[in-house]
């Protein structure tokens, strides 16, 4: 163990004069530390330059304005103060600037690590004001860099990759939130159609923005369309379970099933209507977070057999169907859901003619309304045989 304060190995410059500005850069995640640290400066006549707690923040103050030293604790908030280092060293503008590190750590195998990486002086806290002023001395007396070692500076496209590592990425523009804003801003004018697109382009654009949804169901019920009203909120029901808003959307849920009581949980026949849409991947995750809210795995599958024998092709749903209900790790796997949604296979013996026959493509694709009365026939006659066979 080393205790007090270590010197760096620089030869003693007590009498010479100062080769660098009186400028200092602080860098320390702890203000007390770092209000120490400017303090001591302060009454050494050191203009301080600013103070971070994070090394990025510290390297774009260095690249705007060169300091004459830079006081670095060992832990930033972003990386360590030998990786600060580290990342001053690759810069051909920040390479010669000298860095004093500061740590609690007084092991030798600290110190030395610290001093192997090129730092201009090692203080351990509690440092005493001699140990401080000798290495800030002898780091402000260090000799400028030569033409020569400015020749042979680091390649500058190394540092762009090892500084773009501790950088967060861009944040995108938030286009559903300006969508939303503008739809907000129509709503209040009472320009409920404007208001109506702008919320549908948002919720386009992010299927999970609840607040959009739940303006829009606010501007159709201004329209006076309560259907469309009521649409909405279930979206907006759907979009907050959807993000882990469980007791929201339960409320949300609720406020729907008391102003339009049926016998269906409303997130069942959201899921439903996805299914109708061939969406089944949303239908899958959607059937899956209803168990959140207290439905069961047997109301599930009952709902999804119901949902796709209301499709065109219900073989073809309830497979694509119960694929996706597998993978969502809650159900069981794709065979045994697929056999509870269809029903067991029938009996040959007790098929009747009308399953026999093949269906006939019709040349007229038939009317919402006669394609919805064959569906409730198809489901009502598979159920009714399920019943028989039982």
């Amino acid at each position: 163990m080393v205790s007090g304060m270590l010197i760096s190995p620089l030869e003693n410059t007590m009498s010479t004069p100062l080769t660098r500005p009186r400028t200092a850069l602080v860098l320390s995640a702890s203000r007390h530390h770092s209000s120490a640290d400017r303090a001591l400066l302060r009454k050494l006549r050191i203009e301080v330059q600013a103070r971070f707690d994070s090394g990025v923040p510290g390297i774009e103050a260095m690249l705007a304005k060169t300091p004459g030293v830079v006081l670095c604790d060992c832990d930033l908030a972003d990386m360590t103060g030998l990786d600060f280092l580290a990342l001053v060293k690759l810069h051909p503008s920040l390479a010669h600037v000298p860095v004093l590190l500061l740590s609690t750590d007084n092991t030798l195998a600290g110190v030395l690590e610290a001093l192997n990486a090129g730092c201009a002086g090692y203080l351990i806290r509690p440092y005493s004001l001699r140990g401080f002023v000798r290495n800030l001395r002898r780091a402000l007396t260090l000799p400028l860099p030569t033409a020569e070692e400015l020749a042979q500076a680091p390649n500058p496209d190394e540092f762009e990759n090892a500084f773009n590592a501790y950088t967060p990425p861009p944040e995108e523009p938030d286009v559903a939130g300006e969508h939303y804003d503008l739809g907000m801003e129509h709503f209040r004018a009472e320009r409920f159609d404007a208001a109506i697109k702008e919320f549908e382009t948002a919720t386009r654009i992010d299927p999970v923005r609840s607040e959009a949804f739940t303006a829009m169901a606010r501007a159709w019920k201004a329209k006076g369309r309560p259907d469309m009203s009521a649409k909405a909120q279930g979206d907006a029901a759907v979009a907050m379970l959807r993000q882990g808003r469980n007791k929201e959307a339960e409320q949300a849920f609720s406020k729907l099933r008391h102003n339009a009581p049926s016998d269906a949980h409303p997130a069942l026949d959201k899921a439903g209507d996805l299914v109708r849409g061939n969406r089944y991947t949303d239908a899958a995750q959607l059937y899956a977070q209803t168990f959140s809210l207290g439905v069961s795995q047997s109301q599930v599958l009952s709902h999804a057999a119901r949902s796709c024998h209301f499709t065109e092709d219900p073989h073809s749903s309830a497979k694509h169907l119960s694929k996706e209900l597998e993978r969502t790790g809650l159900f069981p796997d794709a065979a045994t859901t697929f056999q509870r949604v269809m029903g067991p296979a029938p009996n040959s013996s007790k098929t009747s003619a009308l399953e026999k026959q093949p269906l006939r493509k019709a040349k007229v694709k038939p009317v919402s309304l006669l394609r919805e009365a064959w569906s409730v026939a198809r489901f009502t006659y598979q159920a009714f045989r399920q019943n028989g066979a039982a």
